[in-house]
């Protein structure tokens, strides 16, 4: 405050209004980014409920192709960044072990562009065994959903849990 001691008591009051109103400003930016981050449905506008699951996301390897209505997931209850895309990004791929080059593990990568953690339940396509992942924030994580002789191509798909 000592810099505004030279200044009529108008001026301090006009500098003063316009700090609280930047400080306002970036508060409600804040707060509204805040509020996004939070999975939505679309339809109903309501927050989605705890430990529920979010429409299955597929992908697959080699040359199995991706299994059928799994093209970009356009459901509204996946997390996404601000500019629309979803935040969890796949990508599977085998990698075949050191000591048995017949032997793959097949690995599906997933990659969080957001800035919250996001839980998944990754699995071989329409199979019941799955695997919980955590990925953290602006982070990657690798998991080995299996390992198979001589079959280097797989199909997935994973899950947000909320």
């Amino acid at each position: 405050m000592r810099y505004l001691a030279g200044r009529s008591h108008a001026a301090r009051v006009v500098q003063f209004n316009m700090t609280t109103i930047v400080i306002i400003a970036c508060a409600g930016a804040a707060h509204a980014q805040s509020l996004t981050s939070t999975p939505m449905r679309q339809a109903t506008q309501r927050p989605v409920p705890a430990g529920s699951l979010s429409i299955p996301v597929y992908g697959a390897t080699g040359r199995l192709g991706l299994p059928p209505s799994s093209l970009i997931p356009t459901a509204p209850d996946i997390h996404r960044d601000y500019t629309g895309k979803a935040c969890i990004q796949a990508t599977g791929f085998a990698r075949p072990l050191g000591t048995n080059p017949n032997m793959y593990d097949q690995v599906v990568q997933l990659t969080n562009n957001c800035s919250v953690r996001i839980k998944v339940k990754l699995c071989y396509y329409k199979d019941t065994t799955c695997l919980p992942v955590d990925v953290d924030p602006s982070s990657s994580k690798q998991s080995v959903l299996g390992t198979i002789p001589r079959i280097p191509e797989f199909q997935y798909e994973y899950r947000e849990i909320y």
